[in-house]
């Protein structure tokens, strides 16, 4: 250890310590983000920084060396089922230590086509429409054809979207 003197005052200070950065892997309940009072920390998660592995504890913190600088990488075989990082913070190129989850779930869209006015159905196969749901940040995820008009989106986090629809 390294003791320091300030005012009258020793204080000791592990060098491993020093040398290292804190940050922290939580369950993102209201998807926004930050880190709140009631969001709980995320342990045994895999995380890396070039050759540097981390994992996270069973408060869900861990710590870096200080010299590392860039984005770590979240091992996502090391996430618990049906959580991912949140989409934004995921493609986030900034550095970035406290690194939110937020819960993913199936999600089903159904088309269903209408007669116009003149009571004519457009001659379109549903089967063959490419269907996208894009959330407020303009990420994507594109639905699996199912059966008829119903279309299956899976691991899409919580959440608000458009659907976006093309036929070819």
């Amino acid at each position: 250890p390294m003791t320091y003197h300030h005012s009258c005052e020793t204080y000791k200070v592990l060098a491993g310590d020093r040398l290292r950065t804190p940050g922290s892997v939580f369950y993102d309940r209201d998807a926004d983000g930050e880190r709140d009072p009631d969001e709980d920390g995320v342990s045994g998660v895999q995380l890396r920084y070039g050759n540097t592995r981390v994992t996270t504890g069973r408060d869900g913190r861990y710590r870096l060396p200080a010299n590392l600088r860039g984005r770590l990488q979240v091992d996502a075989s090391s996430l618990p089922r049906g959580f991912v990082v949140l989409p934004r913070v995921a493609l986030d190129t900034a550095e970035r230590r406290e690194i939110p989850l937020v819960a993913t779930g199936t999600r089903d869209v159904v088309l269903e086509l209408e007669a116009d006015s003149a009571l004519r159905v457009p001659d379109v196969q549903l089967a063959n429409a490419d269907v996208w749901l894009r959330d407020a940040d303009g990420f994507e995820w594109v639905g699996q054809h199912v059966e008829g008009g119903r279309f299956r989106f899976t691991e899409v986090p919580a959440g608000r979207y458009t659907v976006r629809l093309g036929f070819s």
